[in-house]
């Protein structure tokens, strides 16, 4: 899905710009993702396969969620949208 997304400086500061994901992409401008790591109590990590329709590295084993920061979301709240998203778990900010 393109949605827009904050544009960043090398240095993590925000422009002020947004973009599409495709165009941040293309023009390999900085951008936020969120990436999320599930782990059992005996502290082994949980993997996602990625799908074979995956334009990059399909059928690979990834972090347990990850996905683009949308435009003026907050991390947090990212995070528990992509963990619904990928994996149709509802989580809590303190989760």
């Amino acid at each position: 899905m393109d949605e827009f997304i904050d544009i960043l400086t090398s240095k993590g500061e925000f422009t002020g710009e947004t973009a599409l994901k495709s165009e941040a992409h293309k023009h390999g401008w900085f951008h936020q993702t969120v990436h999320v790591w599930f782990y059992t109590v005996t502290k082994k990590i949980l993997l996602q396969k990625r799908a074979s329709v995956k334009k990059v590295f399909p059928n690979h084993w990834d972090v347990s969620v990850a996905g683009h920061i949308s435009a003026g979301e907050r991390v947090e709240k990212a995070a528990i949208r992509e963990v619904k998203e990928e994996i149709g778990i509802d989580i809590e900010e303190s989760d």
